[in-house]
């Protein structure tokens, strides 16, 4: 997802959410998110969930 907020900056989220149970497993924000950053993310995701 992406948004720009009042002064033009943009910023993108990334959400991470389990369909079945609709449980949101993780939310990531900046102004830039790179493929290591979505590899972080799922990696902390693992490592609580299993």
């Amino acid at each position: 997802m992406a948004d720009q907020l009042f002064d033009g900056k943009r910023f993108r989220l990334l959400t991470l959410v389990d369909n079945f149970s609709r449980e949101s497993l993780a939310i990531r924000v900046g102004t830039r998110l790179t493929g290591d950053d979505v590899v972080a993310a799922l990696e902390r995701v693992k490592e609580v969930r299993g």
